[in-house]
């Protein structure tokens, strides 16, 4: 089964336990021979209660070993265990501090999602191919004991820099703000996410970016009258609204926690993601990891291709270009550090890591990754 068919599968037809494989993870951690399943349940009762990651280990490893991983892993993810103690999980937005309203965390184990069941707690030593699972749930400390609340039906976590700016072929507009844009189409067909890169002032909409993003690519169109977003076509994909599914709109500073925000009014300003998902809403599904959208209205790879040496440089750049240009050097945190339009570019002072380079002049607009060391 294509790994585009179990995600979507994961959100619209996961309606028992039982159908919850590893097959569903999205985001696996560590490294070894065996492999486990954490489950993390907050019943909070939102779309994202509950979430799942896969663990690689080698044997001998313990729940302990395997959430102090994760959360070494994922920058949503972090634990409290002192005193040999389950305490506290917060993943993104949801924060399970024991002891709040008198809930705890509950520990279980099971060889596959249906069969979980409550177990030793974090000292479990991990079986190879088994689920392993939390639950914040509320304790009785004496009679009349309640049942516990048993980990939901999780969907699987997403790996926070998958993609990132550095992923990023083009920039649409300019500006010292960047926000990705990720336009998913949930469709089984295909490459069905896409990221654009967007530069602006951080006085910029999400309304303002999809028209700047629709301008810059003819195979980009977006409708949105009477101030919603209704309909979005990108080269052989489509959402139209109401046939049959509706766009939902999500912000998030990576791709792991991805959170459902006011719609296309949304300012941009430190905003890093903006989605779009095509979603029928039963439930409502987040985008998908992307792809880079590449370049607009028909620009060539050959076109694309800055030239700048040497890469990596520590102390002067060269761009082989002819005639008017402005170049600009954007760090990962999407900041402009520099804008020139020297052909021979004094790079001494800048930090040592990664930037793109953009590139704009009267004949094509170019993007490329150049090293400082």
């Amino acid at each position: 089964m294509k790994k585009g068919l179990l995600y979507f599968l994961a959100f619209a037809g996961l309606s028992s336990q039982a159908q919850f494989t590893s097959n569903n993870i999205q985001y696996w951690v560590g490294t070894g021979n065996d492999t486990a399943i954490l489950v993390v349940d907050f019943h909070t009762g939102t779309f994202d209660s509950s979430s799942a990651w896969g663990y690689l280990y080698n044997a001998g490893a313990t729940m302990e070993n395997m959430l102090n991983d994760i959360a070494a892993a994922d920058v949503n993810f972090s634990v409290n265990m002192a005193g040999g103690f389950l305490n506290d999980i917060n993943y993104h937005v949801h924060a399970g501090v024991g002891g709040t309203n008198n809930q705890y965390w509950a520990t279980y184990s099971g060889q596959d999602f249906a069969s979980l069941a409550a177990n030793s707690g974090i000292t479990e030593v991990l079986q190879n191919g088994n689920f392993y699972a939390c639950s914040f749930t509320a304790f009785n400390s004496s009679p009349p004991y309640n049942a516990l609340l048993n980990p939901g039906t999780p969907i699987p976590a997403f790996e926070p820099f998958a993609f990132t700016n550095a992923d990023v072929s083009h920039w649409v507009g300019t500006g010292s703000d960047s926000t990705i844009l990720v336009v998913d189409f949930l469709s089984l067909i295909g490459i069905s996410s896409n990221a654009f890169g967007y530069l602006h002032d951080g006085t910029k909409t999400a309304e303002d970016m999809l028209n700047d993003i629709a301008a810059a690519y003819s195979s980009f169109t977006v409708d949105m009258t009477g101030g919603f977003l209704n309909d979005i076509v990108f080269n052989t994909n489509s959402g139209i609204g109401g046939s049959p599914n509706y766009w939902g709109t999500w912000s998030a500073s990576n791709l792991g926690n991805w959170q459902m925000n006011s719609g296309i009014s949304e300012n941009l300003s430190g905003l890093k993601f903006f989605g779009c998902s095509y979603t029928d809403f039963a439930p409502v599904i987040r985008p998908n990891t992307p792809v880079n959208a590449g370049a607009p209205n028909g620009l060539t790879e050959n076109m694309l291709s800055l030239s700048v040496y040497p890469n990596p440089s520590s102390d002067y750049l060269n761009i082989d270009i002819k005639g008017e240009f402005v170049l600009e050097f954007i760090d990962m945190k999407g900041k402009r550090i520099l804008t020139t339009s020297m052909n021979k570019i004094d790079i001494s002072d800048l930090a040592n890591g990664l930037y793109i380079l953009n590139l704009q002049s009267a004949n094509f607009n170019a993007t490329t990754k150049w090293i400082k060391n």
